[in-house]
Formats: C-alpha cells, structure tokens, sequence
C-alpha cells in the first residue's frame, strides 16, 4: 500500500494561500486546506498539508518543501519554520476523510460522500470521492465558488473549471444545467480523481476531464473555443499569471469566476482585471477568504483560447 509523508502547517488565513502555493509546487493537487475556529481567541486558523509520496524523489522532494517553508518563515509566518510531519497511507487518508467529510448542501447543491447510502442520487446531489486530489466542496473557496456558478449559470452554458481538483464545480455545473462543462487541471492525480467522480455521478457525456491548463502561445491544441461561464478556484498568482488567457475564453458577455483569493490579495487581482476592462459584479467574503465575479462586457478583439491537453 502507498505510503505519504504529511507535511503540516498551521497559518492564518491571510497566509494560507503563499503556503498553499509553496506546497502545490511540490505536492501537486496533494494539498489540503482545513479550517478551525482557534481555542484561544475569535480568530480561524487553517492546517495546511502537503502529501509526498514515498519513493527515490521523496528525499529530494522534501528538502525542498521544507526549504521553501523556512524561507516563508523567515518572511514572519513564523509557524512555517517548524511544520509537523508524519506517515500515513491511503486507507488511513480515507478513513481521515469519512470521518471528516458529511453531507454538506450549498445553495441548491447537496455535497455527499461517494460511500454514504442515506443520500439518495437526484438531479441536485453532487458525489465526491477526493481520493488523493483533496476536494470535497467544503473548503470556503470552493463555497464560494460554488453559491457564485448558481447566481451566473444558465440552462445550456458553455463551461470551463480551470484547476478542477476533485472536479466539485465541474459537477456541479453540470448538475446546473451546463450544456457541456469542461475541467482542466494540471496535476495527473487530480485528473484521475475527477474523471472518477464524473463517471461517479454519471455525467461523462457532459463533464471533460483533461490534464493541461490554458495556453495562448502553444500550437499543441485539444480545442479552441470560448465559454459562456468560466470558474477557477487557484491561488491569486495563478490569477494574475492566467488573467489575459482566462479573458480570452470568454464569450461576449460571458462570466468569469475567481475563487481561492486572500482578502490582502483582493484589490490586486480586482485591479488586474479591470485593467483588462473586465466589470466587477459581485464579491463575497468569508473568513478572510474572497470570491470575485466578474462580466466580459465588450469583445476588444480577442481571439479565444488554446487548451492544451498534456494527458
């Protein structure tokens, strides 16, 4: 049975999304993000854990994970320093997530675990199996992202979930009424949790699991199109990197969903798409967390996009 050494740290929120993005360096879509009310004051705190899979890279993999995390340390996330590590294997991980993981609704979605009977299936139920892809939906930012698609999708929507994870919007989305959705991640273990949990909920004729992400500049093309709703739940950076590409797939008058946001990374990734005359039309925040929603109110002459399919 696989073994995997947990990396664990504990953060603010306001911190949690540069220690998240160190860690999915090195761990992939292996990271996971828990929230708690800390014992001591009115503040939340999140653990923050990085799964490294035993093997000949594991060494190397991890001194410079923990590098990494002593550098952010020395940055005043001073937790980051002495992170908690320890082994466990899969079927420890997956009696950690059925103890930890109920069904949840959000909006008018029911988040279920794939192994709960007392849920029945029906048009509105969402099953997840996180596998080692670390998505359920219960995250805040996938909240948020998840209330933002019911309030801006449409019946036969074009969809794009960049960053898919688990493939909890993706689902969803489809569950929404999407006409077809497609979901781009580029870690190889979160591409085959999400194909999973699609065939799970029996959508394959609807939801498109790829491995890639969007690329303007490539000619290795899977397919070019716009969308009419695009949601990615990432890190700020990845925004910020994305932000052109992410434009580019929209139809005229489409929308565009970012999740994954720190509220001191708020006003830098707003600006950057307003920058690019993208309308704010909605922000909600929780927990330190923030989810923009943004309208393509004008064509400007982009051309639309290039996904480029690695597996």
């Amino acid at each position: 049975m696989m073994r995997w050494l947990e990396v664990a740290v504990e953060a603010t929120p306001d911190s949690a999304e540069d220690i998240r993005l160190i860690m999915a360096k090195w761990a992939g879509s292996a990271v996971a993000v828990e929230e708690r009310a800390d014992e001591h004051s009115v503040d939340r705190v999140c653990r923050l854990t990085a799964y490294l899979p035993d093997g000949e890279r594991l060494a190397a993999t991890r001194h410079d994970l923990l590098n990494a995390l002593w550098h952010i340390g020395s940055l005043g996330v001073k937790s980051a320093r002495t992170p908690i590590e320890r082994w466990t294997d899969e079927s420890e991980w997956h009696s950690k997530w059925k103890a930890f993981f109920k069904p949840a609704r959000v909006g008018r979605i029911l988040l279920a675990p794939a192994w709960d009977d007392s849920v029945e299936n029906g048009d509105s139920v969402v099953r997840i199996d996180p596998g080692m892809a670390f998505g359920t939906g219960l995250h805040v930012t996938t909240r948020q992202s998840l209330l933002a698609m019911q309030d801006r999708l449409s019946q036969g929507d074009e969809v794009l979930d960049l960053g898919t994870g688990s493939g909890v919007l993706a689902i969803a989305a489809a569950r929404l009424g999407a006409g077809s959705v497609k979901a781009l991640d580029n870690d190889l273990t979160a591409v085959e949790a999400a194909r999973a949990n699609v065939t799970l909920n029996g959508l394959k004729d609807v939801v498109t699991v790829s491995r890639g992400s969007l690329d303007r500049g490539t000619s290795e093309r899977d397919y070019t199109t716009r969308f009419d709703l695009l949601v990615a739940n990432i890190v700020a950076a990845v925004h910020l990197q994305l932000a052109g590409a992410m434009i580019d797939a929209l139809k005229l008058g489409g929308t565009l969903i970012l999740g994954g946001i720190t509220q001191p990374r708020e006003t830098e990734v707003a600006a950057a798409f307003a920058d690019r005359a993208m309308q704010l039309v909605d922000s909600t925040h929780d927990g330190g967390w923030v989810c923009l929603t943004f309208q393509n109110d004008a064509d400007g002459g982009r051309r639309g996009v290039s996904c480029t399919k690695n597996g």
